[in-house]
């Protein structure tokens, strides 16, 4: 990821995003490199370098299982965030193009952040979830018409955790980097 001469700071490239990927809709995957290498259908000594640098540069936490490392996502590395993030990011350009309402739900989340305050926007089992602090749903509805004629919910930071310790969201719409870091924080209270 980083090519140590100082002077260039690479992330993201393609085989990166389609390793991150096996892990976005479970962040609490585990694969060995061998099943990474099988998913991808991408050679063993290609993907094993690769899994070794995000062990080495903390994106993977590993667990030895026999002469194997089962590798697992390292949420709280910055560098696991913004490869989510650019995965979302993904997921969300292709959604614009499939869904013509995205586009304008994507701006009354905007202006929902501006004028209250919301800290992510994030859709999970078909709902869509405003994460913040002392939100009314009334405000919102009369701020944000497109999402008031859908099904929306209110969760604040710390509800927003008990929901995330049992399921993840399909589609980030806006806040990328606080949704994975209040993931990262439930699945770590889930493992206590």
């Amino acid at each position: 990821m980083y090519t140590g001469s100082g002077d260039a700071f690479l992330i993201g490239n393609d085989l990166e995003l389609d390793i991150i990927t096996l892990y976005a809709d479970d962040l609490t995957a585990g694969f060995t490199i061998l099943q990474i290498s099988k998913l991808l259908k991408k050679a063993y000594p290609y993907i094993n370098k690769k899994s070794n640098e995000f062990i080495s540069e903390g994106i993977f936490r590993k667990t030895v299982v026999g002469k194997s490392y089962l590798c697992r996502l390292n949420l709280a590395s910055n560098q696991t965030r913004i490869l989510l993030a650019l995965i979302e990011m993904k997921k969300l350009e292709s959604r614009l193009i499939q869904d013509p309402k995205t586009e304008a739900l994507i701006s009354e989340l905007k202006l929902l952040r501006q004028d209250l305050g919301i800290l992510s926007a994030v859709e999970i089992d078909k709902q869509i979830v405003i994460i913040g602090e002392n939100l009314s749903p009334y405000e919102i509805q009369n701020k944000a018409p497109l999402l008031a004629s859908m099904n929306f919910s209110i969760a604040t930071q710390n509800e927003f955790r008990r929901i995330l310790s049992k399921k993840s969201a399909s589609q980030v719409f806006l806040g990328f980097e606080i949704y994975f870091t209040l993931a990262a924080e439930a699945l770590e209270g889930s493992q206590r």
